[in-house]
């Protein structure tokens, strides 16, 4: 959880961080995607979701562009193409 303090400063900061999940149970996973999603909010930024359990997480300064994931998993060019443009993202869902 101190990571996720240390974490939310660097987004603060206005730096792109990139943090992988994988390794943690999901339930905490959970709490921190949520913690650093409203982080990112507060700063009228896009949390992303670039794989599995691998998310990035900047303010608006930042504009990515690629493949990244939507809510349902699958690659897309623009986050809020699918009209939500602050996704709640879900580790239980596949």
């Amino acid at each position: 959880y101190d990571d996720m303090q240390t974490i939310a400063k660097h987004i603060k900061d206005r730096r792109v961080v990139i943090v992988n999940f994988e390794e943690m149970p999901q339930d905490i996973a959970q709490r921190m995607v949520d913690f650093l999603s409203g982080a990112v909010f507060a700063l009228d930024g896009v949390p992303k979701k670039v794989s599995g359990a691998t998310f990035v997480f900047s303010s608006s300064q930042v504009d990515l562009e690629g493949n990244i994931m939507g809510d349902e998993g699958f690659a897309k060019s623009n986050a809020s193409a699918n009209g939500n443009d602050f996704p709640a993202f879900n580790f239980f869902k596949k």
